[in-house]
């Protein structure tokens, strides 16, 4: 019987070194898990400011449409007359 329960005692110790092995491992799951939630948390509001592919496509569009009247203002304004004389009018 002395045997059995020295070897019980010997289980239990080695069961308690496990568990307290796991609770450790955990603790430290749980700090890298907060510390992740942290960068997230920074990383989306990072991305609430940043415009979508349809904005950017959008901002594209009026640049070349701005930059685009502008040239053909300058062509009326300039070679309209220069052509215009050019072709005798």
């Amino acid at each position: 019987m002395e045997t059995r329960t020295a070897k019980l005692e010997t289980a239990t110790d080695y069961v308690q070194r496990s568990v307290a092995a796991v609770r450790d491992s955990v603790s430290k799951v749980e700090t890298s898990l907060s510390d992740v939630r942290e960068r997230m948390v920074k990383i989306e509001t990072r991305i609430e400011h940043m415009p979508t592919k349809l904005e950017m496509w959008a901002g594209v569009g009026a640049i070349i449409v701005a930059v685009g009247g502008a040239l053909w203002w300058i062509v009326q304004q300039y070679l309209g007359p220069i052509l215009a004389k050019a072709a005798g009018f």
